[in-house]
């Protein structure tokens, strides 16, 4: 149900096509599908078993490299896909990553990402508490890393597009 009012307010509040929206609703259906599938087992076996961590690394695993070769594909994104940027910071701490280890630094904050949402939801099952925290940094981040005054004054590298996420994140805190 959150993820489905979700994507009905993206829908309606976003402008459609735009890439990082896009990819963060992928996301969020993609490892949903997995904890869905984990979940299902659970309630189909009868058991606290769900799904093997071997099949929920690879669906991990199956997001970050559709993911890291839309950014690597696409024209706005694949000059500074493989750089490492830091907040406050106007150049890059690496200006390029390389095709490898750009791939395994987008794996570890997907799995780990993903993972730490997970964990944190099977401890009491409220992760949407920790995610509204999250969500209003984001929010803030994205906003000013898409707006241009904002972004030339905090010196934070611009990102054309990235204001949209702030009404994705918007939307989640709805």
């Amino acid at each position: 149900m959150i993820l489905g009012t979700l994507w009905v307010a993206v829908a309606l509040w976003t402008r459609p096509g735009n890439l990082f929206v896009l990819l963060t609703m992928g996301a969020m259906l993609w490892m949903g599908a997995i904890g869905f599938a984990d979940d299902y087992s659970k309630v189909r076996q009868k058991s606290s078993k769900g799904i093997s961590a071997r099949a929920k690394l690879f669906g991990q695993f199956a997001w970050a490299l559709i993911l890291f070769s839309v950014l690597q594909w696409h024209p706005d994104t694949k000059d500074t896909a493989r750089q490492l940027m830091l907040p406050f910071m106007k150049d890059p701490i690496i200006a390029d990553m390389g095709i490898v280890l750009a791939f395994f630094f987008v794996l570890t904050v997907t799995v780990g990402a993903s993972n730490a949402v997970n964990l944190t939801d099977g401890l009491d099952g409220l992760a949407i508490g920790c995610s509204n925290a999250v969500a209003i940094a984001y929010l803030v981040m994205s906003y000013v890393a898409g707006h241009v005054i904002f972004a030339e004054y905090l010196q934070v590298n611009y990102v054309a597009g990235a204001e949209e996420l702030a009404v994705f994140f918007g939307c989640l805190l709805g």
